[in-house]
């Protein structure tokens, strides 16, 4: 594949992907404000976007591969925003006095740091199945 195609794909996944959420939480939001046909709809269109869309195109990137790479990948992913990304997004809001957002970055990194010990309890039982071992 070109490289080319390959970031439109990407670009696309990510679109879709945002889409999907965007739509969720404005179904919550429609809901809330009893609008249920209004809820229904961005809940429906949503759906379509994660289910069709969204697989279509990680399909043509092989996104989703055996188990234990799906684990990997997904631990690889937790790891890098537990020690990295968040707490740098937190040093930076707090540095310019963003300090309520600062302690929400530090929050989804604790969180993201609970979902790469899950992720390698996974492994783990991965591991013992299978009696290969993995390295993480």
């Amino acid at each position: 594949m070109e490289a080319v195609t390959r970031r439109h794909l990407e670009e696309a996944l990510c679109g879709e992907a945002l889409a999907s959420l965007r739509y969720a939480l404005f179904a919550d939001r429609a809901a809330a404000e009893g609008r249920q046909d209004v809820a229904d709809l961005f809940r429906e269109i949503g759906e379509e976007e994660r289910r069709e869309h969204f697989r279509e195109i990680a399909e043509l990137l092989g996104l989703a591969r055996t188990t234990v790479e799906n684990l990997e990948m997904a631990l690889a992913g937790e790891v890098t925003e537990h020690r990295r990304l968040y707490p740098q997004y937190a040093g930076e809001a707090r540095r310019v006095g963003d300090d309520a957002i600062a302690e929400q970055f530090i929050e989804l990194g604790d969180d993201e740091h609970r979902h790469a010990d899950r992720l390698r309890g996974a492994l783990a039982a991965t591991e013992t199945l299978t009696g290969v071992a993995l390295v993480v």
